[in-house]
């Protein structure tokens, strides 16, 4: 009895022969049944289609035409479903890299190795691996599933609405596809939330340093930054010569404790990050 995940397999397997058909691709026909049969040996509609492609081979060789010369490896593609059954990511996707060395548009191959580097949190492998075998076959259903769980996982809930709706296109009633879509729209409110929770948080950090005398100078609500300005304070030298010169040199004391507490002007960057951390740091003045 077949697993599910080979029944998983089985089925894309299947789809890629139909697909190779209606463009007179015997070759992917015969090696992607061969394929089937290898995981499923009575499976009726993989031995009906592999007879056809024996038979449409025979005819092209009898017109002169080139043989059929299967370009994977079945033995690594089915242990590298067993591989990723067992949880060995690593493995999968070795066996899944041999395929591909022989054939670059094995798309199951494509979709183990992409599943593979997603469990290894290698997303953009995983996400080149993917647009690979959408630049095979658009409307490939698992191809843009899972292309959709690396863009999650890249926090591209933007990606991951447009790859949703193009599943559901193709089959209305995907649950998975539906899933997704609601998960990313639940992201979308929340980090909404959060952005409002962020610039209230800056609104209460520029108000306590204004009523110190701060100045804000520049805000950014799409980073959540403000920078404040701390006016300078200078003393008038010329002032307190004439003060000092008029009150006989008296003055001099009050002149040097103003040049005590002179300074020049500050500026502050403020910033409140994605987990709700506030930071502030000196910026130059120009």
């Amino acid at each position: 009895m077949t697993s599910e995940r080979q029944q998983q397999l089985i089925e894309r397997l299947l789809l890629e022969a139909e697909q190779a058909v209606l463009v007179g691709d015997w070759t992917t026909v015969s090696t992607r049944c061969t394929s089937i049969l290898a995981l499923q040996p009575e499976h009726p509609e993989g031995t009906e289609l592999l007879q056809a492609a024996a038979r449409a081979t025979k005819t092209t060789n009898k017109q002169g035409g080139s043989p059929a010369d299967p370009r994977i490896a079945i033995p690594e593609l089915i242990d590298a479903e067993t591989a990723l059954d067992a949880g060995d990511s690593q493995s999968a996707w070795e066996l899944a890299d041999q395929v591909l060395a022989a054939d670059k548009s094995n798309m199951a191959a494509l979709l183990i190795a992409a599943e593979a580097e997603l469990i290894e949190q290698e997303f953009e492998s995983a996400a080149t691996y993917l647009d690979t075998a959408l630049a095979i076959e658009p409307e490939n259903i698992d191809a843009l599933l899972m292309r959709a769980e690396v863009a999650g996982r890249q926090g591209d809930d933007g990606r991951v609405r447009a790859l949703a709706r193009s599943v559901l296109r193709i089959s209305p009633k995907n649950d998975d596809a539906q899933l997704l879509l609601n998960q990313s729209d639940v992201r979308d409110v929340d980090n909404q939330q959060s952005r409002r929770d962020r610039l209230e948080q800056l609104n209460d950090a520029i108000a306590q340093r204004t009523l110190r005398g701060w100045t804000l100078v520049d805000r950014n609500d799409s980073d959540v930054t403000a920078t404040l300005s701390l006016p300078p304070k200078r003393v008038n030298h010329v002032l307190h010569l004439l003060l000092s010169i008029v009150t006989f040199s008296v003055w001099l004391i009050v002149w040097f404790m103003l040049s005590m507490f002179q300074r020049p002007e500050k500026r502050v960057l403020i910033s409140i990050d994605r987990y709700g951390q506030l930071s502030e740091r000196q910026v130059s003045v120009r």
